[in-house]
Parts: C-alpha cells; structure tokens; sequence
C-alpha cells in the first residue's frame, strides 16, 4: 500500500510540472524508477527499457490533463499540432525499435545528452512575438521527426525537445509553446508506448506482470496521479512570466540530466 501511495504521489507531482513546463513528466518519473527496479534487482539490459517503457504509459493523463487545461484558455496553437504530431507518430515508431536494440548505457547517456542541450537552448533569447503566428510546415514536420523518434528512444513524451524548438524555430510564443507540446505529446506517448510493449514482448529477463517493455503495476498508479496534478500546473503556468517559465524549465533539465547521469 505504502508503495501505491507513493506511486500516485509521484504521479500528482509529476502532472503539476508537466502542466507547468509543457512535457510529459518522463523526466521526473525516470530517476524514480530506474532507482525503484535496481532495489528490485532487474538487470541493467532491461532496466532502462522498462522504465521507458513504462513512463510512456504512465505520462499519457498528464499530457492529457494538461492540453485540456492549456486549451481552456486558448493556449495551443492547434495549427502546429497535425504536421508536428504526423511527424512524431511516424519516427516514435522508429526510436522505439532503436530502443529496444540499444545497450542500457546508450539510453542514459542519450537521456543526459537531450537534457542539457534542450536546457541550453532555453536559455538562448527568444526572438520578439509577432501578432500572427507563422506557419512554417517544413519546421513543424522537422520538429515533430526530431521528437518523434527520440522521445520514443529515450521514454519521453518529447516535451524537452518541443518546448524550446516551438519557440525558438517555428515562432510559436512562448506562452502557446507549453500547451501545444502536451497536445502532440498525446500522441506520441501512446505511439511510443505501444513500441515498447510490442519491441519488448518476447525479451527475456523481464519481470512477471510486464507487458513488453511496459510494467502495468508501476504505470497505472502514476498516471491516476497525473490526472489531478496536470490542470493545477497549467494554471500555476499561467500566472507567472515568460522568462521565470524558461529558466525553471532549463534549471529543471540541468538537474534532472545530472541526476541521471550519476546514477
């Protein structure tokens, strides 16, 4: 019971950033996780794909909760979402095959590598908002390959990559970019999960319960959390500035990269 409590704890908190930051959360989930199966024994050729694996499933109602949330009040820009999303569904199903051939060590270290230069590209100045937003469909499609096959790699719903390439690449405003990435995130959280259970199916050394890649047990709960965290992030979102949102988001993927990288 302790440990379900503690499952939808985390859940609940990782809802509240990824309201707030416009990801899906995979980034508070992982070091949790990876730390919860080392203490379970699972080996390390599976461990990273696993908590992958079962972070996408479980990140599913905070990027949902947060979209409905973020549309509410008119924060997605939906223009960018079809292209972006298309792009994301098809490569998500590249990087989870990828994943799933892919040393343990190789998933880390790429987890740690998309962390830091998502962070230093927050940091650059965003260029001036202009009234209307550009619609630049080859950046989109860019944008949405590029979070499409490593958010599937790397078991994230491809928030820290979307965020500061909405902004600083295809012209969205800052205050749109959070909600719009959840929007696609939708997709490819589903998309990539379903790559980890069916990749994952017939590996060994997986624990009992599993479905491929995905542990059920360990997902639901956190998604259950999720639910309730995501719509108070986005409102906590909401009320503070532009330049307090970027440099959370990129003092958030410092540490979360560092944590992951040392353990």
């Amino acid at each position: 019971m302790t440990e379900l409590l503690g499952l939808v704890a985390l859940g609940f908190v990782t809802g509240i950033f990824s309201g707030y930051l416009g990801i899906g959360g995979a980034v508070i989930i992982t070091p949790v996780l990876l730390e919860m199966l080392k203490a379970r024994g699972i080996s390390e050729d599976v461990r990273f794909h696993l908590v992958f694996g079962t972070t996408l499933l479980a990140i599913i109602g905070a990027v949902t909760s947060s979209t409905i949330s973020y549309a509410k009040v008119k924060r997605v820009y939906w223009a960018a979402v079809p292209l972006t999303g298309a792009a994301a569904v098809a490569l998500s199903l590249i990087g989870s095959r990828l994943a799933a051939l892919s040393p343990g060590s190789y998933l880390k270290m790429f987890f740690v590598f998309f962390a830091a230069a998502s962070a230093l590209m927050l940091l650059i100045k965003p260029p001036a908002a202009k009234e209307e937003i550009p619609l630049h469909r080859l950046r989109l499609l860019g944008i949405g390959a590029i979070a499409g096959i490593v958010s599937a790699y790397i078991g994230v719903a491809g928030g820290i990559i979307m965020v500061p390439l909405f902004i600083l690449w295809a012209g969205v405003p800052t205050e749109m970019a959070a909600g719009t990435s959840t929007a696609v995130g939708i997709l490819t959280s589903l998309v990539g999960a379903a790559g980890y259970i069916i990749n994952g199916w017939n590996v060994a050394g997986r624990p009992d319960g599993s479905w491929g890649f995905v542990m059920p047990a360990i997902a639901l709960p956190i998604l259950a959390g999720t639910l309730f965290g995501g719509p108070l992030g986005s409102r906590l979102n909401r009320k503070l500035g532009k330049k307090v949102f970027r440099y959370v988001f990129a003092a958030f993927l410092i540490i979360i990269g560092l944590k992951v990288f040392f353990s």
